[in-house]
């Protein structure tokens, strides 16, 4: 630079002081535009590579608030000014012909003001920009679900008659409603509002009480504004109250869930003292408890049916219990795996000449409830080893006999098919004579044991 230059430049250094401008690079991703500076006023715009103007107070304006969620908000850009002809005026009034929002170097909105408006991008909806004299002013509103970084400064460019001028402003957490939140009714008419939880509001978040002497009917307007998280609040009369605490931000509220407390001036000693341990209701018990028995000449086998509860709590399982005498079922289920509570039936097998008494136990959290007993007794074992030896006009027939039998029925047949009672023992004898058999005639013969 020439002594001349360097010698100017050191002149006007004072007269940059005096209007209040200051130039500050930022990198960028638009080629923008470098206003030429005079002792009045900004003109003459003049690319100068990726730079913008901000003039000096622009940065103070980063308490402006955009909640997520929220109301609208006018963002305002006031450039710092003095009277007319003090040097520090700035060319106002003119049309903005576009606009962007950025975070840093990140772009979130960008717009072409007089077709694009009202515009949403990335959460963010400008719905006017205005011209203010020297500045401009924005309205904005953030969705709550807006990507904009919460507690980041944004910052507005406007670009007007070659100029470029900034709004710097914050998004803050979306304002959410108070947990937490219980009423304690005090001696003397007094209840105290506690919240254990209104954090994550956004800065300047204010708390008001809202009150109703019946459930719901609180309303909108508080009984008391800008409280604190522990509020006495005074009643003048005993009596149930309703209470709900509200945030509010601006014009923006979050309501709490509805309290209640039963306000009282005075109480009386206190009663005897009780107690008691709540528990889950037994099930109710099957009904129409049944069994069958069936012999298929090697094993019985006992079949149980039944219908299920129809009140009482539902239940998770059922089991069946079996015993030789009348009460007397054992604790360990017949059943090797609980059964469904859907379950109507069971069957196992049994063992010959054997009393089974029965029951079905219902299950669920609260115990089990126990059905009426049924009893059931099986045969004994069919004969085996049977013989017959023919004689003259005679058979002799022999078997072995089975522990607990009282006596055999012996019956004939002709063709092994359709059968006649030949005699029925009533001791056990293990061998029978049948004297009525014909020379030449063919006799079937087979035996069951009595009990």
């Amino acid at each position: 630079m020439k002594t001349s230059s360097k010698a100017l430049l050191l002149a006007c250094l004072p007269l940059l002081a005096l209007t209040g401008i200051i130039l500050k690079g930022r990198p960028h991703p638009q080629q923008v535009t470098y206003s030429r500076l005079s002792s009045s006023r900004l003109s003459s715009s003049q690319p100068l590579g990726t730079a913008h103007v901000y003039l000096k107070g622009n940065q103070s304006m980063a308490n402006q608030q955009l909640i997520k969620g929220g109301a609208a908000v006018a963002i305002t850009n006031v450039q710092p000014g003095a009277a007319a002809g003090s040097g520090q005026s700035y060319p106002g009034a003119q049309s903005i012909p576009s606009a962007n929002i950025y975070n840093g170097s990140n772009l979130l909105w960008t717009g072409g003001l007089t077709t694009d408006l009202p515009s949403t991008q990335n959460g963010i909806t400008v719905s006017a920009i205005t011209t203010t004299g020297p500045g401009f002013v924005a309205t904005l509103t953030a969705a709550a679900t807006s990507s904009a970084p919460v507690a980041t400064s944004l910052t507005i460019l406007t670009s007007s008659g070659g100029t470029t001028t900034s709004g710097v402003f914050d998004v803050v957490a979306a304002l959410v409603a108070p947990t937490g939140v219980t009423a304690t009714p005090q001696a003397g008419l007094g209840v105290v509002i506690n919240c254990t939880n209104a954090t994550s509001q956004p800065p300047g978040t204010t708390f008001n009480l809202l009150e109703s002497t019946t459930a719901g009917g609180e309303g909108t307007t508080p009984v008391a504004s800008g409280i604190t998280l522990s509020y006495m609040r005074q009643e003048a009369t005993a009596g149930q109250n309703f209470y709900i605490l509200q945030a509010q931000n601006g014009t923006a509220t979050a309501n709490s869930a509805e309290v209640s407390a039963f306000a009282y001036d005075q109480a009386s000693g206190f009663s005897n003292t009780a107690s008691a341990t709540p528990s889950v209701p037994a099930p109710g018990a099957v009904t129409g408890l049944t069994a069958t028995l069936t012999d298929n000449g090697t094993a019985p086998s006992i079949a149980l049916a039944w219908a299920l509860p129809t009140s009482g709590q539902a239940i998770t399982g059922i089991n069946v219990r079996s015993g030789s005498a009348s009460g007397g079922e054992s604790t360990a289920p017949l059943n090797a795996a609980q059964l469904a509570a859907s379950a109507t039936s069971f069957a196992f097998q049994a063992a010959y000449n054997q009393d089974y008494f029965l029951v079905v136990d219902t299950i669920d959290a609260g115990g089990t409830a126990t059905s009426a007993e049924v009893h059931i007794k099986t045969d004994v074992a069919a004969p085996t080893n049977l013989t017959a030896t023919g004689g003259n006009n005679q058979t002799v027939l022999r078997w072995a006999n089975n522990t607990g039998t009282l006596g055999e029925m012996i019956q004939y047949s002709l063709d092994n098919v359709n059968w006649n009672n030949l005699i029925t023992l009533a001791t056990v004898v293990g061998t029978y004579t049948d004297t009525a058999a014909t020379n030449g005639v063919k006799r079937y013969y087979r035996l069951a044991d009595l009990n």
